[in-house]
């Protein structure tokens, strides 16, 4: 299996970015119309995220440099002290323990280095496997509201969220000790103690 990292976006990033956004089986449960995006979309979003005063957009790479998705906390705000989750992989990343190891960093990010206190996300009730690897990361259930979401009438949105105390209460999630940007690699204990 490969080990991932997050780095920021690099132009370069836009074409694998393109394919995920067309793949229907990536965006069916996203806010996004990808089929109308272009490359040159891709590229003004890797250079708008450049300003990290409102988002912060990490590509989620391998250890050769490779794009595997994006991962971001949205709509910072420092005086409230949170933000907004999202993730997206490429196909080729799913199943890979991308998703798991990207969001334990972001996180980290979030909470260590942005002092936040909370961050929240939503997400279609019919995304199971998103929903298992929010509740999986420690993200609690807070409420569901319904909306009309890609022409159905009503959708269940569910709303999360994580605060800091709870992720440092939480030992398998977060290195404090991190000493790069790459994400805990924990060795294991020896076992028999």
């Amino acid at each position: 299996m490969s080990q991932f990292y997050l780095r920021p976006l690099k132009k370069s990033d836009a074409e694998r970015m393109l394919s995920w956004m067309k793949d229907s089986a990536v965006t069916q449960y996203l806010f996004l119309d990808g089929n109308s995006k272009t490359i040159a979309d891709m590229w003004k979003f890797i250079a708008d995220a450049e300003d990290e005063t409102r988002h912060l957009h990490r590509a989620i790479s391998s250890e050769d440099g490779q794009y595997y998705g994006t991962v971001s906390l949205k709509n910072i705000d420092h005086e409230n002290r949170e933000a907004e989750f999202a993730i997206t992989l490429h196909p080729e990343a799913m199943g890979s323990g991308a998703a798991q190891t990207a969001s334990r960093e972001i996180l980290r990010i979030a909470f260590t280095q942005l002092k936040l206190t909370r961050v929240y996300l939503n997400v279609i009730e019919k995304n199971i496997r998103a929903v298992r690897l929010y509740e999986g990361l420690g993200f609690c259930y807070k409420y569901t509201t319904q909306i009309c979401f890609k022409g159905n009438n009503a959708e269940n949105l569910r709303w999360y969220e994580i605060d800091s105390d709870r992720i440092f209460n939480r030992e398998d999630m977060i290195d404090l000790d991190a000493r790069t940007r790459r994400p805990n690699r924990r060795i294991p204990a020896p076992s028999g103690r």
